[in-house]
């Protein structure tokens, strides 16, 4: 939702994000990738602590959590947001059921 609008006012800037994925893929193709294969390494945060040591891996970590936990109010918000936009509905409202779908998904299927 957030790219036409970030195009309409910021104009073409985005597309260097998108430009950027072909200086992007090929390192961790060619780069990243083989250590993590050739370490039997899982992800990032094994590699952080055999790399560094386990404080790291665990301040790392802890960062991703606490981004996650930040940034999930505002895309749950958004959506709810717009919503209320076009129906005229309550905000709150439709928080509530967005907030419910999304729980019961999840309890069904997983994430």
């Amino acid at each position: 939702m957030s790219i036409p609008a970030e195009t309409y006012s910021y104009g073409l800037a985005y597309i260097y994000l998108v430009l950027s994925n072909i200086l992007v893929v090929p390192t961790l193709t060619y780069i990243i990738v083989p250590v993590f294969y050739e370490n039997n390494i899982s992800n990032c945060y094994e590699y952080l602590q055999i790399r560094f040591n386990k404080s790291t891996r665990r301040i790392v970590t802890l960062s991703f959590v606490l981004n996650a936990c930040l940034m999930l109010p505002v895309y749950m918000f958004i959506p709810s947001l717009a919503f209320s936009q076009v129906t005229g509905i309550n905000i709150h409202l439709i928080n509530t059921i967005v907030c419910s779908i999304c729980v019961f998904y999840t309890m069904l299927v997983g994430s």
